[in-house]
């Protein structure tokens, strides 16, 4: 049993909720059910949660959640921004065919998130990682971040006890923690510097191009140097732009209480649509002790 703590202390678990059921869709490829349904990605994600909520033994979760790509509000100033994700631009039929499953399983999972009483965050033409940086402003308790994506390593804090846990590879395999040391040791920078290495290397997995001829290595070299100096000028206008691309900490906007789903669970509903899936290894209730009405009222109360 996880013990209770003040309110105003305790610590949250935030999962970048669309970003961890693609990787659970690969990892559990081939479970199904009896109809043939797909149901790998809806068991992973759940199963995951239960696996880090008895871990890091924290029961506040919060799910944040991507909304798709042709609304981001980065096509303004980059129009080929995570151009490769767009469906429109998905030629190859197999790739389709994957997208649209993972679509609706997402659908699925979102559905089941809100009967079985998570806080989901949600904000048109943002990101999960953007909503997570409007929360980090507002929300001053212990994080512990879920993620496959490195843009998250920007808000690692250690005075602010901000970490990213990262899964391994199969929902059981552990996971590796991303502190301010571990952040330096592995991309050379510290944490905050993320956002210039990215604006410097590129991220590849969001279509943002390097400014040309840098690795991280390489490019942590220049910023910890300071040799800015030695950019082209059209090396520095790629550069500007791609901090504004990249840096998650001045994303425009705020989260407002509208952009946040207070769900209250429906059990019963929620364990309808488990046994048609005929996921079996947990009741709705085993999800009882994540997120207790007295946590939503005190987080709802940060954002009033």
């Amino acid at each position: 049993m996880i013990e209770d703590k003040n309110l105003s202390l305790q610590p949250v678990i935030v999962i970048d909720a669309s970003n961890l059921i693609y990787r659970m869709y690969y990892t559990y490829i081939n479970l199904s059910n009896s109809k043939g349904v797909m149901t790998g990605a809806i068991f992973g994600f759940f199963d995951m949660i239960i696996n880090y909520v008895d871990k890091l033994q924290i029961k506040n979760v919060v799910l944040v959640w991507d909304t798709p790509s042709e609304y981001n509000w980065r096509l303004n100033l980059y129009p080929d921004y995570k151009k490769r994700r767009r469906i429109k631009n998905i030629t190859d039929t197999k790739k389709i065919e994957i997208k649209n499953n993972i679509i609706e399983n997402q659908v699925k999972i979102y559905e089941l998130s809100k009967l079985l009483g998570f806080i989901n965050l949600k904000k048109m033409s943002y990101e999960a990682d953007d909503l997570t940086g409007m929360l980090l402003k507002i929300y001053k308790n212990e994080v512990k971040i879920i993620t496959m994506d490195k843009d998250y390593l920007q808000f690692v804090n250690d005075k602010r006890k901000v970490r990213v846990y990262r899964p391994g590879i199969g929902v059981r395999k552990g996971y590796k923690v991303y502190n301010d040391a571990e952040v330096k040791n592995e991309f050379f920078v510290e944490p905050r510097q993320i956002v210039n290495l990215l604006a410097i290397a590129g991220d590849d997995g969001d279509d943002v191009p390097g400014i040309g001829g840098y690795a991280y290595k390489k490019a942590a070299v220049i910023i910890n140097e300071n040799k800015y100096s030695t950019f082209t000028e059209q090396q520095k206008s790629d550069y500007e732009r791609n901090l504004i691309l990249v840096d998650l900490f001045k994303v425009p906007g705020d989260l407002k209480l509208k952009d946040i789903e207070f769900n209250f669970p429906k059990f019963a509903e929620a364990q309808k649509i488990l046994d048609e899936l005929e996921i079996k290894k947990y009741m709705s209730v085993d999800f009882l002790r994540i997120n207790t009405r007295e946590f939503k009222l005190h987080f709802m109360k940060k954002f009033l």
